[in-house]
């Protein structure tokens, strides 16, 4: 059995595009296409933390 690792390479199915040109929140491995649609505040949510900011939510795992 093969998995793909979430972010890497096509771990969606169908696969889909994503990266900065794809997202509103800027994800590089998480596209915009993948947030609840149950959740409608969350796009302007993302765009209003990342305008507050003005830089990326720096997360980083061990």
């Amino acid at each position: 059995m093969h998995c793909t690792r979430y972010g890497q390479g096509q771990y969606t199915y169908p696969p889909i595009e994503y990266g900065l040109s794809y997202s509103v929140e800027k994800s590089l491995c998480y596209s915009d296409s993948l947030m609840s649609p149950y959740h409608p505040r969350m796009k302007s949510l993302l765009i209003n933390i990342n305008e507050r900011r003005q830089s990326k939510v720096s997360i980083n795992i061990p």
